[in-house]
């Protein structure tokens, strides 16, 4: 049976509306269901935040802190030690005069010494003086210098004679000094034997003391 143009388009269109009834009907688009996404409050964004990421810095403040107190008081208690250990050591400064005997190429001699020491923080001792000495009805005054430091409750020194008879003292001797209740006495063994006592005085000490090493040949 033949089929005409305008009954064929009649089914076309029939059987294409049967099709789309059959498909889903689609939903109107929402931008905030399709990429969820919703408003966030400040509160929330705080709320959000990491503990450990706002507890960094705090923790390397507080470290910082406590590194600067342990170095404080390192430093005040090596100050504290340091002061003590200035303040407690014996002080071989100021200007000593005082009778000794001394023995070096020839016989032994008496003589009398003054020294004027100075001492520094580190503990180095130096200064200048002069040794006097009788020979015969005369008085033989040797300059001298003096170099050391403190070797714990005593001090190592070097006496350095300027010009002067070797037979009164030698040019360079090594000699131990030991100050105790105000009382300084250097001494030394070898390569002469030397011994010197004395205590705080100034140049007229001085002076009246090599005086009375003559006074003996002068009386008679």
């Amino acid at each position: 049976m033949a089929v005409s143009p305008l009954g064929a388009s009649r089914a076309a269109i029939a059987a294409l509306s049967g099709f789309q009834a059959l498909l889903p009907i689609p939903r109107p688009f929402k931008a905030e269901s399709a990429f969820n996404i919703s408003p966030v409050t400040e509160s929330q964004d705080m709320s959000s935040a990491s503990p450990s990421t706002e507890s960094a810095p705090d923790t390397s403040r507080k470290m910082a802190v406590r590194a600067l107190i342990i170095l404080v008081i390192i430093t005040v208690v090596l100050a504290a030690i340091t002061a003590v250990y200035i303040f407690s050591r014996p002080s071989y400064a100021g200007e000593w005069v005082g009778p000794g005997n001394v023995q070096g190429s020839g016989s032994p001699n008496a003589v009398v010494a003054s020294l004027t020491l100075g001492q520094n923080l580190l503990g180095g001792i130096s200064g200048s003086g002069s040794v006097c000495a009788a020979t015969g009805s005369t008085l033989a005054r040797v300059p001298v210098t003096v170099d050391g430091r403190l070797s714990g409750s005593t001090a190592s020194l070097t006496l350095h004679a300027h010009g002067g008879s070797a037979s009164v003292i030698p040019a360079t001797l090594a000699v131990q000094g030991n100050l105790n209740q105000g009382q300084l006495t250097i001494s030394a063994g070898e390569p002469a034997f030397l011994l010197l006592t004395l205590q705080q005085g100034n140049a007229s000490d001085f002076n009246a003391a090599c005086n009375q090493l003559i006074q003996p040949a002068s009386g008679n």
